[in-house]
Parts: structure tokens; sequence; C-alpha cells
């Protein structure tokens, strides 16, 4: 369901092999409205999503000299507070298109806070009603990331 999987692997399966072929098929999702509730819609009602991993290497070193690194933390950081400005700024609010950073892993917790890390990993999520807007919403993700990169020397 989350992978976009399911169905496929039903018809790659042999499913109308084995049953004959709907006229109609109906997608269903489940909400959190109240028990025997059925909420229905004309055209897409849930989003279409997209999860990039995006990977931000650096020179790390000591925090005491951080003018001698490219710190992929800053850019990292720079790039979640700038994402939601796709969204709000760069689209119409009738469209419903979200960008969630949804995670961020930098540095090596067993070592101590003075250590600039050199590598950190962001995880963000771009959710649409259509397919033009994903493929919009995931090149505004790719400009911001490598904005911020080239902001902190990585380029």
């Amino acid at each position: 369901e989350e992978t976009l999987s399911g169905a496929r692997a039903m018809l790659e399966d042999g499913l109308y092999d084995r049953i004959t072929a709907p006229d109609v098929v109906l997608a269903q999702h489940t909400a959190a409205f109240p028990a025997g509730m059925v909420a229905h819609a004309d055209g897409p009602l849930m989003a279409g999503s997209v999860t990039l991993e995006v990977v931000f290497e650096g020179d790390g070193g000591h925090a005491a000299t951080p003018h001698l690194t490219a710190d992929p933390l800053l850019a990292a950081a720079g790039a979640v507070t700038r994402l939601p400005v796709v969204a709000a700024r760069e689209t119409d609010p009738a469209e419903r298109l979200l960008v969630t950073a949804s995670s961020l892993r930098a540095g090596d917790t067993g070592r101590t806070g003075n250590v600039i890390a050199t590598r950190a990993e962001l995880r963000v999520t771009v959710r649409a009603l259509s397919e033009a807007a994903l493929v919009r919403g995931t090149a505004a993700v790719e400009r911001v990331v490598r904005a911020e990169a080239a902001s902190a020397a990585m380029a």
C-alpha cells in the first residue's frame, strides 16, 4: 500500500487469470473515520508520494576550527528549514503539494560533541495529488538541496 506495490504484485501473480477482470476498480484506503463510515470522491482523494534520500558529504573536522570544514550538517539543516517554502511559496495552495523533511542523521553519537560530521543523511517526502506536482516538487527539493550544499562549500 505505502510502497505502491500491492496491486502490481497481485496483477503479476495472475489475479485476472483466476477471476474475471472487473469493469471498474475502486482504490480504497483506511482513514480515521467513525466506525461504519465510508467516504468517497470523484478523482484523487489521497496523495501520491515520493521519498527522497539525500546525502550531504563534506570535510568534517574539529568544532574549534569550523572554517576549515565543509559542514554537511549545516547544509542539511539549511535544507530542512527551506524545504517547506517550496510548498508555501512555489505552489498554488489548491494544488495541495507537501514537502516534508522526515528525518536527519549526522555524526557519530559515540564521539564527543566537538567533532563536525563528514556526512549527513536527510529523508524528504514529497506528496501531491498529481504526477506533475510530484515531479515539480521533487525538482524543487533537488534545487534546494544543491543550493544548500553549494553554500556550505560542498558543491
